[in-house]
This record gives C-alpha cells, sequence and structure tokens, in this order.
C-alpha cells in the first residue's frame, strides 16, 4: 500500500501547510489499520473542517483533490518518484536548518566546522531509493548472474599466497580490521596490503594517527624496493617439511643486503627505482592527523576535498589506527563501537 510507504518513509514535519495537518491527522489511521483511511478522511479531519475558516477552507480543497486522485488510476511509479523528490527536497531542508543552527551560534572553531561538514555531506550522500523491492530469491536471471560472479575480483590481494587463495584480503564495502599486540607489524601489515593494491591499479589513501607522513613514506619505499635500514649481515629463515607437508625444523642462512639506506649510491638508485615504478606509485596517498583529533566527519570532508581538489577516489582506506581518532573518552567502547560502524 503506497499509504503505508509515505508513512514509513517521511514524517509529517516533511509536509508544510495544511498537509502537514492532514499527515498528522492520518498517520495514527495509517499506524493502526495499515492502509489508507479514503473514505474515513473526512472523520480525521472533522476538528479541523468544523470550524469555518481559511484553514478549513484550504483543507476542503486538498481533500476533494485527493478524492479525485483516489477515485482514478493511480500510477504507482509517478508516486514513488514524486515521493523520492519530497524525501530529497526534506533532508536538503533538514540540513539547512541544522546549519542555519550552527551558524547563529557563531562558534567557529574546528568542531563546529566538522558538524557543519558533517551536516553537508550526509545531506549529499543519504539518498535512499523509496520504494526499491529488492532482489527476489526466485529472479532467475539475477540469481544465475550472481552465483556465477567472481568475487575475487572485489577482494584486494595481499601478496601472500596462503591468504589469496582463500580470497581473504580486504574486500570492496567491507570493513577489515587487525588486531595486534604492540611491535608486531600491524603497520607494515597494511604497507604491504596498500603495496598489492597499488600495484594492481587501486587507489589507496593510507591515514596515519601515529606516524608523520615523512616516516610513512620512508617504509613504502623501503618496501616497494626492498632497501634495508642498514647494511648488515641478515638471516633468512627457510622451514622445513616432511612428506606429509608437516613443519619439521627452521633452517636459516646469511645472506647480505642489496641495498641500504646508508650506502653511499643511495639517492641514484633510489630515483632509478621511483622512475622504474612510474605513475603507480601515485596511487597511493599518506595523510598524517594528530593523535587523537580526526572525527569521522573530518576523515569524510578530507576524502571528498580529495576527489574534488586532486580527482583521487580510494577503492581502500587504510586507517593506522581507528582507535586513536577523536572519539569519547568516557564511554570508549561504545564510541568506538559507532565509528567502526561508520567507517563500514
Amino acid at each position: 500500500d503506497s499509504a503505508c510507504i509515505i508513512r514509513n518513509a517521511l514524517p509529517a514535519a516533511s509536509f508544510e501547510g495544511i498537509y502537514s495537518d492532514i499527515a498528522r491527522a492520518v498517520y495514527p489511521y495509517i499506524d493502526k489499520y495499515k492502509k489508507a483511511p479514503k473514505a474515513n478522511l473526512d472523520d480525521l479531519l472533522d476538528n479541523i473542517l468544523s470550524k469555518e475558516n481559511k484553514k478549513a477552507q484550504r483543507v476542503g480543497r486538498a481533500m476533494k483533490m485527493i478524492k479525485r486522485t483516489h477515485e482514478g488510476k493511480l500510477n504507482a511509479e509517478h508516486v514513488m518518484s514524486r515521493l523520492d523528490k519530497r524525501l530529497r527536497y526534506f533532508r536538503i531542508k533538514t540540513a539547512t536548518r541544522e546549519l542555519l543552527s550552527l551558524f547563529n551560534t557563531g562558534m567557529e572553531d574546528d568542531e563546529s566546522i566538522d558538524q557543519m561538514e558533517g551536516i553537508l555531506n550526509q545531506a549529499a550522500r543519504d539518498r535512499v531509493e523509496t520504494f526499491n523491492p529488492g532482489i527476489r530469491l526466485g529472479d532467475k536471471k539475477r540469481a544465475i548472474n550472481s552465483l556465477l560472479r567472481d568475487d575475487s575480483e572485489d577482494v584486494f590481494p595481499t601478496g601472500i599466497k596462503e591468504l589469496d587463495q582463500y580470497n581473504l584480503g580486504p574486500k570492496r564495502k567491507t570493513l577489515h580490521i587487525l588486531v595486534g599486540l604492540k611491535k608486531v607489524g600491524k603497520t607494515r601489515w597494511l604497507v604491504q596490503l596498500a603495496q598489492h593494491a597499488a600495484m594492481q591499479g587501486a587507489k589507496v589513501l593510507h591515514v596515519s594517527l601515529e606516524m608523520d607522513e615523512e616516516r610513512m613514506l620512508k617504509r613504502y619505499y623501503q618496501s616497494f624496493f626492498a632497501i634495508a635500514q642498514h647494511r648488515t649481515e641478515i638471516r633468512r629463515s627457510k622451514f622445513k617439511k616432511d612428506e606429509f607437508g608437516r613443519l619439521t625444523r627452521v633452517a636459516y642462512k646469511k645472506a647480505k643486503v642489496r641495498l641500504a639506506l646508508d650506502d653511499k649510491r643511495i639517492r641514484k638508485e633510489l630515483g632509478k627505482r621511483i622512475d622504474r615504478f612510474g605513475r603507480r606509485l601515485n596511487n597511493i596517498i599518506i595523510k598524517s592527523f594528530p593523535t587523537r583529533q580526526l572525527t569521522f566527519n573530518h576523515l569524510v570532508a578530507y576524502i571528498d576535498r580529495l576527489e574534488i581538489q586532486e580527482q583521487f577516489v580510494p577503492d581502500l582506506l587504510i586507517i593506522d589506527y581507528p582507535k586513536l581518532m577523536r572519539i569519547d573518552m568516557n564511554n570508549f567502547r561504545l564510541a568506538l563501537g559507532a565509528l567502526l560502524e561508520d567507517l563500514r
């Protein structure tokens, strides 16, 4: 029933003038009986129609128009299209009111600006199709296409065979979380993910809340070009297995570093390797923010500016790490959970 769809999609406050009064009178009826009042509309609006004033006259004219509409055949698609436009209008109107309320406070601090940007971003993004029935399980064509679709196309490679063969890397439109103790290589893992995604042509935004951009850049170059910190001997490990594939022992072998940051020729070698990788290196942007200063709205605003100014829309967003964003420390667990939901 279109009445139920409209009632659930649009609050009474989204209507203006007499239509707001009609909605407030009709919505309780729809909530109770799950259908439009139709012939009972006069009774629902009796408290308005019984008064001899201009408002009663306007409501009476609106009711005649509504009845004429119901007497004819409704074009459901047209009605839903109009409803979608009304929803968009209401969201913009609500966002404008919230912005004006913030403007009237006269506050120009970072928190107020973040709130304003958040309102604008939400109004621009929060567009939901009012009547999209979804997918029927018996839709044979869509079911077959969905079943035969290669999900691996949405998974970013990790560079680790045992993970990639089961598509266990980060996936588009999903949240991929790595949890680990201090100093166990969490940031190194994120660099690995970004490197392999970029090499496959994906655009990566790496947001660091713990390390500045120069230090992160150094880590990326060391990973891309296999550069050691110092020219020292290293020990390579090789796992030995038995005929059943079980680990039996670990053998170690000494090896020399091919390139280190303290080499005399490092500048020349770096230049050559950067040229060799070419534009693929530009698939990664590193951005650092002070610890506990980055809000979710600030992050969204930054990504929007990247799209507008740099024409850079990340396929993979890496945050190192969400716990260091600005969240309510008094309700840390709840606030962190809500933040992760927003990021998703």
